[in-house]
């Protein structure tokens, strides 16, 4: 018995420090640690990163093809990201659509279409793109 309440002690004693860590203003002075964004099967589409790959619902070809990420971050943000970033990689804004929590949004270059699609659920926002090589006559 008396082991039992030394290991109710101390289990509650750790308990109270990481209460004391995650509550009080300076208790832990660790920064967050943003991930960065990158590039992956679009080379000219820079990702935020905290998109994670669905490599089971990605298809890519040379010509193009559809990149699905998923990830906990907020709708909004993410749309914000993509238009303040696509034209750093010479692509254009074109449209946004908002249509029952969903945003979409429209991008062209002199090479390609690219669509975004952004849809946020309880547990995660996911992201599909599209983008599309085209050939002028």
């Amino acid at each position: 018995m008396k082991r039992f309440l030394m290991l109710l002690s101390g289990i509650l004693l750790l308990t109270g420090c990481s209460y004391i860590e995650e509550y009080l203003p300076g208790a832990s002075d660790v920064p967050e640690v943003r991930p960065t964004p990158g590039y992956l099967d679009f080379k000219d589409i820079l990702l935020p990163g905290e998109l994670e790959k669905i490599a089971t619902e990605t298809y890519i070809t040379a010509s193009g093809g559809r990149l699905m990420l998923s990830g906990r971050v907020d709708g909004q943000s993410v749309a914000r990201f993509f238009e303040s970033t696509m034209p750093d990689n010479g692509w254009m804004f074109v449209n946004r659509c908002s249509y029952q929590g969903n945003i979409k949004l429209f991008f062209r270059n002199a090479k390609a279409v690219a669509t975004i699609l952004i849809s946020e659920n309880p547990v995660n926002t996911r992201v599909e793109i599209w983008s599309v090589s085209h050939v002028q006559n």
